[in-house]
């Protein structure tokens, strides 16, 4: 498996008064993840002593999945004094995601895909 991933960010502080302040930025990620199945079957772990252990069967084709991901953030400031300060922060996220392959039987790289999972946080302090 291949990862390309390029990303532009910007972050910017504002100061509208000598107590409020302002925050805002954003990330705009490409992603491209390039995969590639073996014919020979590949031994997965035996999770039970009983159990038989499974294969997985992928036929030799490439693959590719493409993501464009936009990732805002705002916040504000409340600045008690110039040494003490409180805020409050969203923001939204990603990671991208591990492969879930299919256990058993004859799958195509169709049936490999999986998409990047999505966070939201919520900070104050």
């Amino acid at each position: 498996m291949t990862n390309t991933d390029v990303a532009a960010f910007i972050h910017a502080d504002y100061r509208l008064t000598d107590h409020f302040g302002f925050t805002a930025g954003c990330r705009f990620t490409s992603v491209k993840t390039d995969s590639w199945r073996t014919e020979r079957p590949q031994q997965l772990p035996v999770l039970r002593s009983r159990s038989r252990s499974r294969l997985r069967y992928f036929p030799a084709i490439p693959d590719s999945q493409t993501w464009h991901i936009f990732d805002p953030t705002v916040g504000v400031q409340y600045h008690i004094n110039d040494d003490v300060m409180t805020y409050s922060q969203l923001g939204k996220g990603f990671k991208q995601a591990v492969d879930h392959a299919p256990v058993g039987g004859n799958h195509g790289p169709e049936d490999a895909r999986f998409d990047p999972e999505y966070s939201s946080t919520t900070n104050w302090a």
